[in-house]
């Protein structure tokens, strides 16, 4: 049980198919959020065909659609949705205070969008996939929009203990600026910027504002790119 952040369950998983919205993944991340705060242009659009209604909307962006969506496009994608969206990402150095920073915006109650490489969390070396991270305990994150079958995943939820995430997170067969430790946040526009973390998380994270973890989680991307 995550005792920081949402409680397993709170979320709905959505997945793309290769009928009606191919490496979608990251749209499904999308209607994730969308689910749950309920708001938007997608917000009315049945369950069983919203990833479909946003991936018709916003296709991939990647050559011809194979690597599905570039973070930024999930960004933008969020923010047509109706959110106030960042997009992120970080390196080796600056990785651990990217982490925390996130962490204080999960600890909120506003679930980041993350990059991972499945291959570390027992899938396919070298498939990466949009995950939705909800919340933590003193040594895991909790992610959705998992699928089942894959070892620790069960109703699409995974607890992954915090080293392993970190290598996951690290999607090394992108090996380009914008893709590594690589983060989207995204809260409904009348909500966003109006809570704070509430102090000193079970994990020892930097009590930081979220104005604050902006800062970081922005400086850490300079680095990485810059």
């Amino acid at each position: 049980m995550a005792n920081a952040g949402l409680a397993d369950g709170t979320l709905h998983p959505f997945y793309s198919n290769d009928q009606d919205s191919d490496n979608g993944c990251g749209q499904a991340a999308v209607a994730t959020l969308v689910r749950h705060y309920g708001v938007g242009p997608y917000a009315g659009v049945d369950d069983d065909c919203l990833v479909a209604r946003i991936w018709n909307d916003h296709k991939p962006d990647t050559p011809w659609q194979k690597l599905g969506s570039t973070p930024g496009h999930v960004r933008n994608i969020c923010r047509f949705a109706g959110f106030e969206a960042d997009w992120y990402s970080s390196n080796d150095r600056e990785r651990e205070h990217a982490f925390r920073a996130l962490a204080t915006v999960v600890e909120a109650g506003y679930p980041v969008i993350v990059l991972v490489d499945m291959g570390k969390l027992g899938g396919s070396m070298g498939q990466h996939h949009y995950a939705v991270w909800y919340g933590f305990d003193d040594d895991h994150v909790h992610v959705t929009n998992l699928f089942d079958g894959y070892p620790g995943v069960h109703n699409g939820e995974q607890c992954i203990d915090n080293h392993t995430f970190l290598e996951a997170w690290h999607c090394w067969l992108l090996n380009l600026p914008g893709f590594q430790y690589a983060a989207i946040t995204a809260a409904p526009l009348d909500q966003a910027g109006k809570q704070t973390a509430p102090g000193v998380t079970p994990m020892d994270v930097a009590p930081y504002t979220l104005d604050e973890a902006k800062d970081v989680l922005a400086t850490a991307d300079k680095r990485a790119q810059g």
